[in-house]
């Protein structure tokens, strides 16, 4: 699996883009979007990502979380397409987030 590497005091923001098998973009009409992230270590801590600036003609979204900070540690995100009129799946893209240890805490004495 391959990571997408941030920072504890990091700002979630991952930029996603639907595209097919040939790169090309996909129209999220009719597609409910769910995001969700676990850790790897305690799969029972779920947090539900924040989807932004959907762009349905374009196929494109940002998932984000209003977490202040997220625990050092490796994750899973998992993004659910679901057809908004059947409720039936589409497909699912499953990547992973390493949240490193911060080197500087913000508000933190100096």
């Amino acid at each position: 699996m391959e990571y997408i590497e941030i920072k504890e005091f990091d700002t979630l923001r991952i930029s996603v883009e639907y595209k097919n098998d040939n790169g090309m973009a996909l129209a999220l009409n009719n597609i409910n979007l769910f995001a969700s992230m676990h850790s790897l270590y305690d799969n029972s801590l779920g947090i539900n990502l924040i989807i932004e600036q959907l762009e349905v003609v374009a196929g494109t979204f940002v998932l984000t979380t209003n977490k202040a900070s997220i625990k050092p540690q490796k994750y899973k995100i998992d993004i659910l397409f679901e057809d908004s009129v059947t409720g039936s799946r589409i497909t699912s893209e499953t990547f992973g987030l390493k949240v490193n240890d911060a080197v500087t805490v913000p508000g933190a004495a100096v």
